[in-house]
């Protein structure tokens, strides 16, 4: 009889010791990404949701990626705390029906919003139906990989050596839908530049982004199905590793980005119509005298008469209608969420000294010791999350890899987060390093408010003091369970721009226990002058 084979995707029957011990680390790595992903998918989809009620199309989406994230979650902690003995049927199907579902939101908004740019007026006059059809013709398409990944199951079950024929059989649907994906979408970019006159840059940058991803995830699978077997067969799991990992995060890191743009209002349902042109002015050469105006969309409301599609009106008065339509559509979208925010100009040059070390930024009595910056660079805070983060994995694998006693690292992370937390970024020496050194490459300044960050500062700092606690009284593995979630939140902040520490704030004020002009600091929005 031969020797089962290993392969740690499916199975860890027939691997190494030294292989199980490096690939768990791994899928206790994976399970910490995959999380991450879950909590973004969470929070994009209940700012979506509680912004426009019931999910309908588009937002529907974001239910199925909130359902591939979590397949993906149950993948990554079944495996690692199974140490492998997942049944095959399982893992195989806990592994590629995320990304077909993800496939499958990915083509049906490019569908939609093609669909919508190429109806005809007719057919616009009744917008269900284009978006049913759209539906349809995108869930005729990304049921393809639905279904491939319960066949690569069943298949993997019945012959459970099988794993490389099984990853073909899953992965090459998606990977073909995901090239037409990417297809459809770039002749859908390239029709929305020849019918508006300028597509907002942040609509063209998110598609772009989203297609980018797709053709990286595509590379990556087809390598990786190309040297399935030789990889394999490598006496080093490094190889696999590598093309595990970056396949793992590119398809999560498309579920995310997928996410944030259908949070945002330009492809929401109005959104995405209004990228089509709202009405036609039909006129003769050089008068504007007999010019008839035609309704091309049943949502626009700017004519007196909506139910006339030809109406005989001036170009003057068509002119103030379409104006009057538009800011009001703007001040409803920025209205969008309870209540207008305040908005705050900015002295750039001000703000940047808020945060500057000790030394240049000397306090005049002693209680400005303990002011906070207001507002914070967001960008500043991201680098700040992602050096903590990377401090907190590397305590992770110095305990998974050697029995280094690290108490520093520990205190070194605490210290950060205490005097962040009462002095602002004062006394923190790696602040000063993003700030006097970092800060020069980091894109525009983009600022938000600094009690929402001081808070998540606050909850990071009793989390990670805590760990400590743990770890120096002799419970180092309950401890590193706390380094663990304040990796994930410093991720999150960091790579998804999500910090959940400030969500919580947000829930606080509006719970109405604080003055309500914390309230308004809080809630603020910046613009730099």
């Amino acid at each position: 009889m031969s020797s089962p084979v290993c392969d740690p995707r499916v199975t860890w029957t027939g691997c190494s010791p030294d292989w199980i011990h490096k690939v768990q680390i791994f899928y206790y790595a994976l399970c910490i990404w995959s999380f991450v992903t879950l909590v973004a998918c969470i929070s994009h989809s209940a700012v979506t949701f509680s912004r426009r009620g019931i999910p309908k199309q588009p937002d529907l989406l974001l239910v199925f990626l909130l359902l591939a994230s979590l397949i993906l979650c149950g993948y990554s902690y079944g495996v690692s705390f199974s140490r492998g003995l997942v049944d095959p049927f399982a893992a195989e199907l806990l592994w590629s029906l995320p990304i077909a579902i993800s496939v499958y939101c990915h083509l049906s908004l490019s569908i939609l919003i093609k669909a919508i740019q190429t109806a005809g007026t007719s057919e616009l006059m009744n917008p269900k139906v284009v978006v049913r059809r759209a539906t349809i013709k995108a869930t005729l398409i990304g049921i393809i990989p639905v279904l491939a990944s319960f066949a690569g199951a069943a298949m993997l079950h019945k012959f459970p050596g099988w794993g490389k024929y099984t990853y073909l059989v899953t992965m090459i649907p998606s990977v073909l839908v995901s090239l037409y994906f990417v297809i459809d979408l770039y002749f859908t970019i390239q029709a929305l530049k020849r019918v508006l006159s300028s597509v907002p840059k942040r609509i063209t940058y998110k598609l772009t982004s989203a297609a980018i991803i797709q053709v990286l995830w595509m590379v990556v699978v087809i390598v990786h199905a190309a040297s399935y077997s030789a990889v394999l067969e490598i006496s080093s799991v490094a190889a696999w590793m590598t093309l595990t990992a970056l396949e793992f995060l590119l398809a999560t890191w498309g579920m995310v980005t997928l996410a944030d743009m259908l949070m945002k209002e330009e492809f929401s349902a109005k959104g995405i119509q209004r990228l089509k042109a709202k009405v036609l002015i039909k006129m003769d050469p050089y008068t504007t005298k007999g010019a008839q105006v035609e309704v091309l969309d049943k949502t626009f409301s700017g004519l007196s008469d909506a139910q006339d599609s030809k109406s005989n009106l001036s170009a003057q008065d068509s002119k103030s209608n379409l104006s009057a339509t538009d800011s009001k559509g703007e001040e409803e979208e920025a209205c969008a969420v309870a209540s207008c925010k305040p908005m705050y100009d900015v002295d750039i040059m001000t703000a940047q000294e808020l945060a500057q070390p000790i030394w240049r930024n000397k306090p005049k009595k002693f209680m400005d010791l303990f002011i906070f910056p207001h507002p914070v660079n967001e960008w500043e805070a991201r680098t700040q999350s992602l050096f903590i983060a990377l401090t907190a994995i590397t305590i992770l694998i110095v305990a998974a890899t050697t029995t280094v006693y690290q108490w520093w690292l520990y205190a070194w992370v605490v210290y950060g987060y205490f005097v962040r937390t009462l002095c602002g970024p004062r006394f923190d020496p790696q602040a000063w390093f993003i700030v006097l050194v970092v800060g020069k490459i980091l894109p525009m300044p983009i600022y938000v408010p600094g009690p929402p960050k001081r808070f998540a500062q606050l909850v990071c700092c009793l989390v990670s003091s805590l760990s400590l606690i743990l770890y120096c009284t002799g419970y180092g593995y309950v401890s590193y369970w706390f380094i663990a979630l304040l990796s994930c939140l410093t991720l999150l902040q960091s790579v998804h721009q999500v910090c959940a520490g400030c969500f919580v704030w947000h829930l606080v004020t509006l719970s109405g226990f604080l003055p309500e002009k914390m309230v308004e600091k809080s809630n603020a929005e910046f613009d730099i002058k």
